[in-house]
């Protein structure tokens, strides 16, 4: 996904979030959570629940969010990990809305991008906890 010329970082819901359009969704099985809140409603839920975790960096991309979070965590496992600065885990993934074909309800689907596989698992699941869909 391109997010060249549709990224801004942002701390609160965009503005344009109302005009936003969620990909169409091939399988049910590949997301999260489904709910049948308005695209802009799941957005401002997410932006919500991203502030609120320590060490989340979110980007709006159509379609969704790129996050990246960096660990202040003290160990490192070399097998499945990237280090960052002063030794720490890094790990970006995206959270994108989508349209549940056949449905009149939307889905978050997570895509690990580069990082810690168990990390980001931990950081999936954390923010599907706090989310009120």
């Amino acid at each position: 996904m391109d997010d060249s010329d549709d990224s801004y970082d942002s701390r609160s819901p965009p503005e344009s979030s109302t005009d936003t359009k969620p990909a169409s969704l091939k399988s049910l099985f590949s997301v999260s959570m489904t709910s049948t809140k308005p695209v802009h409603a799941i957005c401002a839920e997410i932006i919500l629940v991203s502030n609120q975790l320590r060490g989340v960096e979110f980007t709006e991309i159509r379609g969704g969010f790129h996050c990246r979070y960096v660990s202040s965590m003290g160990y490192v496992s070399s097998m499945d990990a990237e280090l960052g600065l002063a030794g720490k885990l890094i790990v970006e993934f995206g959270v994108l809305v989508v349209k549940v074909p056949l449905l009149s309800m939307h889905g978050i689907q997570f895509k690990r991008r580069s990082g810690a596989t168990w990390l980001y698992k931990n950081k999936a699941n954390e923010i599907l906890r706090e989310l009120r869909l």
